[in-house]
């Protein structure tokens, strides 16, 4: 069901999992809301100013948390050069799959993507940094976990294999934290998939102040039988500007990723995922957290 509101106010009234955020100096117009539907619930707008275009905002399961996928036409391409700053949170400029000047930025766990149907580089970037929220919004979203947040985490199927792989999963809330160096990420949620009576995929993921930055552990057996489970990294494409084999392939978005770190440990295999906001040095802590996590046992 979409519904039309005439402010932001009028969103109160729905249940989102995720905060609303508006750009301030902008006129906002035709602000709609889907929700109670077989699609995730998402918040639509018009806005007009120094630059004008619309806005989507939701909250991303089907892909690991704080990547820019409406610019990215598979694991490691996109659809045009992907330019990457650091702002509000980090801030991702390019074409998307529409071939419109667009932007994308994971704010506190609200995924806001945008088209521009005009405007300068610099101008797309002050819009994006115009986007504010309410402490009420902030706080009504702060205790939920990651599956909680999600639409197919809760099991609603979708029409694609990366909506299929997260809705199967069972999911359970994750009491667990990792510890890279003097920071510290709390475990959210946990995702599970059981068949042959054995388990073959895992999907943990750790976060911190409220989505600020996020980890994911994505890993399954090396054997494993079912379908569309299995990510494979590779060196090549154009999103990533960083391509490192150490043995292992880490890849990395500029200098504050996101970034990838591909493991494989005795039976299994998988994805070290990061979202933007970690430097490198940062990066490297966590993925020897994640590794050390991993190397614990999986239940794998």
């Amino acid at each position: 069901m979409i519904e039309r509101v005439e402010n932001e106010k009028g969103l109160e009234r729905f249940d989102l999992k995720f905060a609303a955020y508006f750009p301030t100096g902008y006129e906002v117009k035709n602000i709609t809301v889907r929700h109670g539907d077989t699609r995730w619930p998402t918040i639509r707008y018009e806005f007009t100013g120094e630059v004008s275009g619309r806005v989507k905002e939701f909250f991303m399961d089907w892909f690991y948390y704080g990547f820019p996928k409406n610019l990215m036409s598979s694991i490691v391409d996109s659809y045009s050069t992907v330019d990457a700053f650091r702002g509000i949170s980090m801030i991702y400029l390019g074409k998307d799959y529409k071939g419109m000047d667009a932007a994308t930025a994971s704010i506190y766990g609200t995924h806001v993507e945008v088209e521009f149907d005009y405007g300068s580089m610099r101008e797309r970037i002050d819009f994006m940094n115009s986007m504010k929220t309410s402490d009420y919004q902030l706080k009504r979203v702060s205790h939920l976990r990651y599956h909680e947040r999600g639409f197919h985490t809760l099991g609603n199927p979708g029409d694609w294999f990366e909506d299929l792989r997260i809705a199967r999963l069972s999911w359970r809330s994750l009491d667990d934290r990792l510890d890279a160096g003097r920071q510290i990420y709390n475990g959210s949620s946990e995702g599970i998939l059981e068949s042959a009576g054995m388990v073959q995929q895992v999907y943990m993921v750790y976060e911190q102040n409220g989505f600020e930055k996020a980890v994911s552990i994505d890993a399954w057996r090396r054997d494993v039988s079912v379908e569309h489970v299995k990510y494979r990294l590779r060196k090549g494409g154009n999103f990533f500007t960083s391509q490192i084999e150490t043995p292992s392939l880490a890849l990395f978005k500029s200098e504050y990723g996101p970034a990838f770190f591909a493991f494989g440990l005795d039976n299994i295999e998988g994805i070290i995922a990061l979202s933007g906001g970690f430097d490198s040095a940062e990066a490297e802590l966590v993925h020897q957290a994640c590794l050390h996590k991993i190397d614990g046992g999986l239940g794998l």
